[in-house]
């Protein structure tokens, strides 16, 4: 212990077993020779050796925690075949070790034993983490793109290369001489780049644009959170992230916050035929969006705040669809959903004030609480023949001049049609049987015919409108409509 000018040692044949620390902190040590006859080392036999450079010991079946620990100049290790456990912190911090034989049984590496070895190979970082190690940083390969003047660090999984670290701390570019506008590399040292890592750009202040002409499997989480300055992203996707694993607990898809952040974006396409869970929400100059022809979910508020949105292709014949998916998209004047839709979420299209023409699924049957509530430029709008239900003020405040009721449709909720001041006919279909408080409240109506299958109307339900003509339904039989004391309510 502590033999500071041993440099070398030849252990004699016979020696079965190195007691713990004995030759702990011999820092000039650089050469041991090990006898066959070595079975065992024990804890920190040559721990802070840092001049050693070798260690053959594959004749020993037996390891035990912080052998190696701290040998910065280790380099060639060699181990039994026999060996099944490589225990704690056997080798961390052994900065230059970068040749090391993974023994067949080996069946157990514990999560520290090969921290800090930042040079190991590739082609034995991802065994050893799938053997239980935490490399940390470590896993994370450097590549020098001399092109673009950027330093790319990545992970390689099943001999494919992902972008990033896949932790906050270990992004994409490590460093850049580029303008801003950076082009993904479609191979790293032989092989295809498929993917982009959670926190692949995290913070990236000085991403511009990023482009990528080969198809990826997946984008990770939080991609380019914190990247100000992004104002364009061309990708093509060719992997679907919608897994199970992702669902929350009421049934929907979490979103892939990959753009929170990025305020200056404007524009994303994604080709391929891939599937998006992407929320845009808060990306106030986003103009265009164009996803690839997969299944896609929009999750709850993924367009939310997105003010000068004006073009969205979703590429896709099936779609989940959020509540408030595109509230506030004040510019968006039409869109184009899926037929596969039969249910429009409550606040779907609140607040989309230029939205002018749209075309609903002909499966629709159910429009969400609010789902087109000021929508100031709506004047017209066809409704499918499978709808049932108007959910509670659904059209308030639009600019509804005309609009036709399906004979499916069953209920009106509460104020569904209150304030559409340019709303002057309606005609109610024969099945209806419900229409909720303050439904027409506030409009132009002029006239009206209540049908005979109507069962209940709420309180003030044409109260304030321009009416001239009421037609009442029949107040006969045992389901004879109430009708409620504020009716008519100036």
């Amino acid at each position: 212990v502590n033999q500071r000018k041993l440099t070398a040692v030849t252990l004699p044949e016979g020696i079965e077993r190195i007691h713990p620390a004995a030759f702990d902190r011999c820092t000039a040590l650089r050469k041991v020779r090990f006898p066959s006859t070595l079975k065992r080392l024990d804890d920190c036999a040559f721990r802070g050796c840092i001049a050693l450079q070798e260690a053959d010991i594959h004749h020993v079946d037996e390891l035990f925690g912080e052998i190696f620990l701290g040998c910065a100049s280790l380099r060639r290790v060699r181990l039994s075949k026999r060996l099944t456990k490589i225990p704690p912190r056997t080798f961390k911090g052994c900065q230059a070790l970068a040749d090391i034989n993974l023994p067949p049984r080996l069946t157990e590496v514990f999560w520290d034993a090969f921290d800090e070895c930042r040079a190991l190979p590739l082609a034995l970082r991802e065994p050893l983490a799938a053997l239980g190690a935490d490399l940390r940083g470590s896993c994370v390969g450097r590549w020098v793109d001399r092109k673009q003047g950027v330093v790319w660090q990545y992970v390689v999984r099943d001999g494919k290369v992902w972008l990033g670290g896949g932790t906050v701390g270990t992004p994409a570019i490590l460093g850049s001489d580029s303008s801003g506008d950076v082009t993904l590399p479609k191979t790293i040292d032989g092989l295809p780049v498929v993917g982009l890592s959670d926190y692949a750009f995290l913070n990236c202040t000085s991403l511009v644009s990023l482009h990528g002409s080969r198809p990826l499997r997946g984008i990770g989480d939080a991609v380019f959170n914190g990247c100000a300055r992004l104002r364009s992203v061309m990708l093509e996707l060719n992997a679907c992230d919608l897994v199970e694993h992702d669902r929350n607990e009421g049934g929907t898809y979490t979103a892939n916050t990959s753009f929170d952040g990025c305020q200056a974006l404007e524009s994303v396409i994604l080709g391929g035929t891939g599937c998006t869970r992407i929320s845009f929400a808060g990306c106030r100059k986003l103009r265009t969006v164009i996803l690839p022809k997969g299944a896609h979910t929009l999750p709850s508020h993924a367009y939310c705040g997105c003010e000068s949105l004006r073009r969205i292709v979703l590429n896709t014949t099936s779609c989940t669809l959020g509540p408030s998916a595109f509230e506030g998209c004040a510019t968006l004047p039409d869109i184009h959903l899926p037929e596969s839709v039969t249910s429009l979420p409550a606040g779907f299209f609140q607040g989309c004030a230029s939205l002018k023409r749209l075309r609903l699924p002909s499966r629709l049957e159910e429009i969400g609480d609010g789902a087109f509530q000021d929508c100031a430029s709506l004047e017209k709008l066809t409704l499918p023949a499978s709808l049932r239900r108007i959910g509670a003020g659904d059209f308030s405040g639009s600019a509804l001049r005309s609009i036709t009721l399906p004979g499916a449709l069953e209920s009106i909720g509460d104020g569904a049609f209150q304030d559409c001041v340019s709303l002057e006919k309606l005609t109610l279909p024969a099945g209806l049987r419900s229409i909720g408080a303050g439904a027409f409240s506030g409009s132009a109506l002029r006239s009206i015919t209540l049908p005979d299958a109507l069962e209940s109307i709420g309180d003030g339900a044409l109260a304030n409108t321009k009416l001239t003509r009421v037609a009442l339904p029949s107040l006969r039989g045992p389901r004879a409509t109430t009708l409620p004391p504020n009716l008519f309510r100036d």
